[in-house]
């Protein structure tokens, strides 16, 4: 039976972790739009923008795996009470962020006809799948600036921030692949290319919104956020925890299956900012139970999805085209 301090742990941990539900669920729910709204506007558009998506999630995986090290960092130095060190991080994390995507951008022209050609496609979805890839790299660029802001937001000002950001993405990057799609209300008929440019645009609307907030919210105006400190030392902290984190999360970072590991995923990002908090302050015991906690609800939850996959197998299928 549950005392009354694990149950104030649990809510703690929910109240932590449901906005970032919400948040998580908004980021894949754009690819799942990609995936679904490219379904019905052809059978190579489909096949175009899963087979860029496919190549392209591993890819979105490590960049931001290593950039969500932010979350654990600050979690840490507000728990020791070291604000002062939070801008080293956010400044570190945008360089890094630029860093990524010049290397990207660099593999992409330099390696993407080879890496196309293996796979042996129809010319059609070959130059769907090309261009769908360039859109989401450029529009990447304005995604990985993001990373650290949102890091920023859900330790300073809470999970709920992030949240009502990334809802409010949501219907824009649908409304933007209806018309980009589509070729809707003036826009060109892009196909599943337009998928790719929807979701490009989304993120860079996510990057504004996230600095105008960071700007007016007054949680932030002590941390010295505009005067530039960067590190070594900070960078190789993202890599230190954040390519650990990446390869143990990328097998999951698939199309509809991604949808279903946000919530697992969701309850570690709430106990990485609790657990975080926890020993920066020197409450080892607590941290030691709340990481209990998370893994015991998080296998709890993994095993209700594997059975509602398999019931409801036929029906999802049915989600990204008619045809099927």
């Amino acid at each position: 039976m549950l005392n009354l301090r694990t149950m104030y742990r649990l809510r703690r941990l929910i109240n932590v972790m449901l906005p970032v539900l919400a948040t998580q669920l908004a980021i894949i729910g754009m690819n799942f739009f990609d995936a679904t709204m490219s379904g019905h506007a052809g059978a190579e558009q489909l096949a175009g923008s899963s087979i860029g998506g496919s190549l392209m999630m591993p890819i979105i995986a490590s960049s931001t795996g290593i950039l969500m090290a932010a979350t654990p960092i600050i979690a840490h130095l507000i728990g020791k009470n070291e604000k002062d060190g939070i801008a080293t991080v956010i400044h570190s994390g945008l360089i890094l962020s630029i860093i990524i995507e010049l290397i990207l951008l660099l593999a992409y022209f330099f390696f993407i006809d080879d890496i196309l050609a293996i796979l042996t496609l129809e010319p059609d979805v070959y130059y769907i799948a090309k261009y769908y890839m360039l859109a989401l790299i450029i529009g990447l660029s304005g995604g990985l600036l993001t990373f650290p802001l949102r890091s920023l937001t859900d330790t300073v000002a809470g999970t709920a921030v992030s949240m009502k950001i990334y809802l409010l993405a949501l219907p824009i990057n649908a409304f933007l692949n209806y018309c980009f799609i589509y070729g809707n209300f003036g826009a060109p008929k892009l196909g599943g290319i337009g998928a790719g440019v929807a979701t490009a645009i989304t993120y860079y609307i996510l990057l504004f919104i996230f600095i105008a907030i960071i700007i007016n919210n007054p949680q932030f105006k002590n941390l010295a956020l505009f005067n530039f400190k960067f590190s070594l030392k900070s960078i190789k902290e993202y890599l230190g925890i954040g390519i650990p984190n990446y390869i143990a999360a990328h097998q999951a970072a698939m199309s509809f299956s991604s949808v279903l590991y946000m919530l697992p995923l969701s309850f570690s990002l709430a106990l990485t900012i609790i657990i975080g908090i926890e020993v920066g302050a020197k409450r080892y015991l607590e941290a030691k139970k709340y990481a209990y906690l998370g893994l015991i609800v998080s296998f709890l939850c993994v095993l209700s999805i594997v059975g509602l996959v398999f019931y409801f197998r036929d029906y999802i299928a049915l989600l990204y085209a008619a045809d099927i």
